[in-house]
């Protein structure tokens, strides 16, 4: 008790615990506190406490002490806390740190997993670089949300995909930036479990045999992605003279309208709403002109 109210605090607010030896003292000697002797060891209580009552708190917390003394439990967390430190280095783009630990997936929690503190350099060989890229070509070409949502689960990887702050985004909106968004994410499932290349590679047979070629991931040289595609990216040049006016086109709205109008045009400005115009099909496509 007294080593963990010393540690309880910032260094500089912490109690020595010489202090506290000599309040326990005087509360001994004045029957404030009572010792009892348990698993070789003094346990502090107040001195009014029922005897059955002691002996039941006593009693859990004796084995939980002799528990933590043979080191299994202590061993076994402080483990833990080191796997999901290793895991989340893992997740680095780029990066090099000492210590792994080797058979996370050979045998389950009832064996301590050996480790050691070699370098690890989170980047993959050129063999597997490749066929990475080849994954990732065949995903682009084929995969929707619920192609991810079954690799998830055959991988085990499901918190990669979901936690990723643009996959299936970019996917939804055929955002330019999806193809590389794909290769990071195959990247932090290969790392994490070197065998899941072969599940990817077997699940894609599966899915989408009989390929022959590609759809390639390289964007045009320009392009604006809008998704549902409703309407055509313009040519022509930008008016640097109108005024784009986007109201309702509602009765009650038109003195607002032409006094926008007039502002503009005493500003040499041309102004146009879309009902001033028709020149497509689409009215969306005149608004977006």
């Amino acid at each position: 008790m007294e080593q963990k109210i010393s540690d309880a605090e910032p260094s500089d607010q912490r109690v020595d615990p010489h202090a506290l030896t000599p309040v326990r003292k005087a509360m001994q000697r004045e029957g404030q506190i009572a010792i009892v002797r348990r698993a070789g060891i003094d346990w502090y209580t107040l001195p009014h406490i029922h005897p059955d009552l002691l002996e039941m708190r006593l009693t859990l917390q004796s084995e939980t002490f002799i528990a933590l003394s043979q080191r299994s439990l202590s061993q076994r967390v402080g483990q833990t806390l080191e796997i999901a430190t290793y895991k989340a280095l893992l997740q680095l783009e780029n990066g090099v740190f000492f210590g792994r630990f080797k058979d996370l997936e050979e045998h389950d929690d009832d064996q301590i997993k050996p480790s050691d503190t070699k370098p690890v350099r989170n980047k993959v060989d050129t063999t597997l670089g490749q066929r990475l890229i080849d994954l990732r070509e065949r995903i682009v070409s084929h995969f929707d949300a619920g192609n991810w949502e079954e690799l998830g689960l055959l991988t085990e990887c499901s918190d990669f995909i979901k936690h990723h702050s643009r996959l299936l985004r970019s996917l939804s909106w055929g955002d330019e930036d999806y193809a590389g968004n794909v290769l990071t994410v195959l990247r932090q499932i290969v790392e994490y479990k070197p065998k899941t290349v072969e599940v990817i590679e077997s699940y894609l047979d599966r899915k989408f045999p009989g390929e022959s070629h590609f759809i390639s991931a390289k964007p045009s040289e320009r392009k604006i992605t809008f998704a549902p595609n409703a309407f055509q990216v313009p040519d022509s040049y930008v008016q640097l003279y109108l005024v784009a006016v986007m109201m309702p086109f509602a009765a009650e709205l038109c003195a607002v309208y032409e006094a926008i109008r007039r502002a503009c045009a005493s500003n040499t400005l041309e102004c146009l709403r879309v009902d001033d115009i028709w020149e497509e099909s689409a009215i969306i496509q005149d608004i977006f002109n």
